[in-house]
């Protein structure tokens, strides 16, 4: 698998380029031999101010609205 992107990785980029909301990549992690385990999930970081998780949440319930997707 070396050389190819986890599909975690690629979908944090997408996320963070067309949707503005950051997630770490779980392979990040993980070493090679359990990369396919754990490349469906992303990690979020909760730990910040309450204007910062107020707008992650309008992102995440606007999610299927936007029309670029």
């Amino acid at each position: 698998m070396e050389g190819v992107e986890p599909y975690d990785y690629k979908f944090v980029k997408w996320m963070i380029k067309e949707k503005k909301l950051a997630a770490i990549p779980i392979t990040a992690f993980c070493g090679a031999e359990s990369t396919k385990q754990f490349e469906k999930y992303i990690r979020l970081c909760f730990i910040k101010n309450d204007s910062t998780l107020d707008a992650a949440e309008a992102i995440l319930k606007d999610w299927n609205k936007d029309s670029s997707v």
